[in-house]
């Protein structure tokens, strides 16, 4: 981009000031960029020009009073994975929150299956494995609910069973993960700017609305139900491709049988990622908490499993 700079003052008939192509600027965690469109010079520049204000640092672009727009806001990776480390594709954005919600849908979108269906009609329709619309509305209640001033940015990764989505700022002070489940709550904003814009763009609804239509989208496309958590010093979201099992009653009563092949399957989503939350694993396995608790400490008592560090921070290790 062009801009004029000030290298060292000096007086204004020595033509002090150059004018040069820069790098455009990407901003920090906790920045914004703005494109300028009008901007107020005054005494106050040509005294800094002159050295008879000396600036914070050197070089400088004269110049203050701005007006202008938001063009780049935060960051947002996402990756496609092969198995728990291995991405084969990804994405990096530094850009406004509308073409942030756009770009990442596309870039999720390409790397799903589909089918196609032809039910005699002359136009085929097509499925997805994963809920298109369910996607798009995380993606739309991550850039309106995230807490930019964290450090962090948000990180989504598709997995092959699955697709995680972080973002930064964990839920508001008395909302619980079961109360957004249950409807339970009052909406509280944290960016009411952004979210007016988006419902304003059309891009939301009502406010408050988003977990329970998420929910609702997952179950009529007969998958099993998304997880959601609050993890680090954040929220996460996961979907996952397997279909919901309708027909198969698994409780704590369960077998031999049955127990034994859930231990297995224990062991080798361990294995994947030794990192797993009992949440996740839970979700996965379609038991209650208290079960995979429960054949977890069996696992360590039988010698086949150790944690290693917290809870919240530590991970599993096969022996």
């Amino acid at each position: 981009m062009k801009s004029v700079r000030l290298y060292s003052p000096s007086s204004v008939e020595s033509n002090p000031l150059l004018f040069e192509d820069i790098p455009i600027p990407q901003p920090s965690p906790g920045q914004v960029r703005i494109k300028i469109s009008v901007c107020g010079v005054c005494h106050t520049d040509l005294h800094i020009v002159e050295g008879e204000i000396h600036p914070p640092h050197l070089p400088v672009t004269p110049g203050h009073q701005v007006v202008g727009a938001v063009d780049a806001i935060s960051d947002l990776q996402a990756g496609r994975f092969k198995g728990e480390t291995t991405i084969i594709d990804s994405l990096s954005l530094n850009t406004d929150l509308f073409s942030e919600v756009e770009e990442v849908f596309s870039f999720i979108k390409k790397h799903l299956m589909v089918e196609y269906i032809f039910n005699g009609e002359p136009q085929r329709t097509e499925r997805f494995d994963y809920p298109v619309e369910a996607i798009r509305e995380i993606i739309v209640n991550m850039v309106v609910h995230r807490d930019y001033r964290e450090s962090s940015g948000s990180v989504i990764k598709m997995f092959d069973d699955r697709i995680e989505f972080f973002n930064p700022g964990r839920l508001a002070a008395g909302i619980t993960v079961q109360d957004l489940l249950s409807g339970n709550y009052v909406s509280q904003c944290r960016n009411k700017l952004i979210a007016r814009a988006f419902k304003e763009a059309g891009l939301t609804e009502r406010y408050g609305s988003g977990i329970s239509r998420i929910l609702n989208i997952c179950k009529n496309h007969g998958i099993t139900p998304p997880l959601f958590e609050e993890i680090f010093n954040g929220f996460r979201v996961i979907i996952y491709k397997k279909k919901a099992n309708v027909t198969e009653d698994v409780t704590e009563d369960v077998t031999e049988d049955v127990t034994v092949k859930r231990a297995e399957a224990l062991l080798e989503i361990i294995s994947m990622n030794p990192s797993v939350t009992v949440n996740e694993m839970a979700h996965r396995m379609e038991v209650t908490r208290r079960t995979i608790l429960r054949d977890l400490e069996k696992l360590k008592l039988e010698g086949r499993i150790r944690r290693i560090g917290s809870d919240k921070y530590g991970y599993w290790e096969l022996m």
